[in-house]
């Protein structure tokens, strides 16, 4: 049950994640990309 709940939190910060990196530039979308790899690599 938690475990679920934390990856459906993890989807949902990623698609922010993506949304926000349109709104900016270049610099915010390397940013993303460095926060999804961390997390696929602590998880």
């Amino acid at each position: 049950m938690r475990s679920t709940r934390n990856s459906a939190r993890k989807k949902t910060s990623i698609k922010q994640l993506r949304v926000a990196s349109k709104q900016q530039g270049p610099a915010f979308r390397a940013l993303s990309m460095l926060v999804v790899c961390h997390q696929a690599l602590v998880s």
